[in-house]
């Protein structure tokens, strides 16, 4: 006759022997249901976190699938007999990574060539204040809208000069300079520099801290549409003939209105690749997330270049750094 206390080992051990197999089918019909492809393998890092893996297996899983990060496409536009396009790169919590655009291979070969030629039906021409007396062809794009990622630019000015602009010697080459603009179209539009009171407008600096100590404004340089520039005159680039890519803030009446890659055309053809970091001013007019780097690449496996601000951290505006001190 067996025991009392025996048979609740018995018990155990059969609930054991059962539960344990019953388990391990369950798990393989669970993983295998949806083909040869375990579930755990296309799982989300939302799927592995409700796991519970560890997070040791959700980093893993992030830099393994690209389902965690997403491309928003924005506005794109006409040039020549190609296009440029906006977009946005998320992470998987919907933060920011970088924005930029890709500019086909297409457009570069077939942007306009001359001042006489026409800007197309996406583009308009303007004469360029700086001196020398050339075009510059403007492509206006929309950025992805996109509140809850809270991007501070709102859309880019893509300007195309086929004979370069001033300074003479420095940037008469033919060149690209895509404007990331922190304000509105409509206050862009509004810009003029025609007069010396406009000009006098727009190089006026902002206030200490909401630029980086480095960079000077360059005279001359106050464009209709985009303001004055400011260069860090420290860099090479701006050695006769040096120039490939750098990059500049515009501004106008005070405020920063613009973060600016400008590349070189001999640049972008010669498949040249560079992520250059990005000399930050200390305070910011604006709440959002900014670059720290910019990048210009080749992807000849799509036929286009790509010129993106990346490495996107958060800034808090100046006014709420205030609020907090007090």
């Amino acid at each position: 006759m067996i025991k009392d206390i025996d048979r609740k080992k018995l018990r155990l051990m059969l609930n054991r022997n059962f539960l344990v197999p019953c388990l391990t089918i369950f798990l393989a019909v669970l993983l295998f249901s949806n083909g040869s492809t375990p579930k755990a393998f296309a799982a989300t890092a939302n799927e592995i976190d409700q796991l519970g893996l560890g997070q040791n297996q959700v980093n893993t899983q992030t830099e393994q699938s690209s389902q965690d990060e997403q491309f928003v496409l924005g506005e794109q536009k006409t040039i020549g007999e190609g296009t440029v396009q906006s977009w946005v790169k998320l992470d998987r919590n919907q933060k920011p990574i970088s924005v930029g655009i890709n500019l086909t291979e297409a457009a570069v070969e077939t942007a306009p060539p001359d001042d006489r030629s026409a800007a197309g039906k996406d583009g308009i021409k303007l004469q360029l204040q700086d001196g020398i007396g050339h075009q510059t062809f403007e492509y206006e794009i929309a950025i992805p809208n996109i509140p809850e990622a809270q991007i501070p630019f709102t859309h880019l000015g893509v300007n195309w000069n086929p004979y370069g602009h001033g300074p003479e010697g420095i940037f008469t080459a033919a060149h690209w300079d895509i404007h990331f603009y922190t304000i509105d179209p409509e206050y862009r539009r509004r810009i003029s520099q025609y007069t010396d009171v406009h000009k006098r407008i727009s190089d006026k600096l902002p206030p200490k801290g909401f630029t980086n100590p480095d960079y000077q404004l360059a005279p001359g340089t106050a464009e209709p549409r985009m303001g004055s520039h400011t260069a860090d005159f420290s860099s090479p680039e701006l050695a006769p003939g040096k120039f490939g890519n750098i990059f500049i803030y515009g501004i106008h009446n005070g405020q920063v209105i613009h973060w600016e890659p400008m590349v070189s055309d001999d640049f972008l053809k010669a498949n040249s690749y560079a992520v250059q970091p990005i000399k930050l001013p200390e305070l910011y007019s604006k709440s959002g997330y900014y670059p720290n780097t910019y990048t210009v690449k080749h992807e000849t496996a799509n036929h286009q270049y790509v010129i993106s601000l990346d490495n996107l951290s958060y800034h808090p505006a100046y006014s709420e750094l205030k609020e907090v001190k007090l």
